[in-house]
């Protein structure tokens, strides 16, 4: 996807989220709503190369021109049974507290201020590094632009060993954990480099700043 291509779709998307409080979620959204939403509910805990990996395993199904996934953004999140968050018969959208939200853009560093805050809730647990839904949406906004200007990867499967092992993850070749997931692709498959951001790319969306979290 090119560069002015990926920057149209999510300035419409802080553009919508701005006027208003909620960000919609359902399966006749564009690519890229239907991406962050997915991150949003399916990965908001995460790390944020976490957050990529998930996002990129999303992508890397929809480009695999594989007969077991659909060969869109948006299908592949609410194929049945794919996503738990799409199945559970609630509303999902996102809420978005705009005066908190201009707060955030007001500050050069927020997207690296949010991920050391993210990384700090990951390891540490305390809820004083917990994101607000509207931190959260942010940082699934900007780790979903990094997974679409980067493309996917191929990785097509991941899942939480805490809570299950399915069957197939014994056929399955194991491209290591990053946060509760652990990514997969087919057994003849090679592994990627790098399950989340990819070090030998230089990215637009998110740059090397001094965090002020502490």
């Amino acid at each position: 996807m090119n560069n002015i291509l990926y920057t149209l779709l999510f300035t419409l998307l802080v553009q919508n989220t701005a006027q208003g409080t909620t960000l919609s979620c359902s399966d006749n959204q564009k690519s890229a709503t239907c991406l962050v939403c997915n991150c949003y509910h399916e990965s908001r805990g995460e790390p944020y190369d976490g957050q990529v990996a998930v996002s990129k395993t999303v992508l890397s199904r929809a480009e695999s021109k594989s007969s077991e996934f659909p060969d869109t953004i948006c299908g592949n999140i609410y194929k049945k049974w794919q996503f738990s968050w799409t199945n559970d018969k609630k509303s999902n959208d996102i809420v978005v507290d705009n005066s908190e939200l201009v707060s955030l853009y007001k500050n050069p560093n927020y997207v690296q201020d949010l991920i050391e805050k993210q990384r700090l809730f990951h390891k540490t647990k305390s809820e004083k590094y917990r994101l607000s839904n509207t931190e959260a949406y942010i940082i699934c906004q900007d780790s979903s632009k990094v997974a679409m200007y980067e493309g996917g990867n191929g990785l097509l499967y991941f899942y939480n060993p805490d809570q299950a092992t399915p069957k197939w993850a014994r056929t399955h070749k194991n491209c290591g954990q990053v946060g509760h997931h652990i990514f997969m692709v087919p057994p003849q498959s090679k592994c990627p480099a790098s399950l989340g951001r990819n070090s030998s790319k230089t990215s637009p969306v998110t740059t090397k700043k001094n965090s002020s979290i502490n």
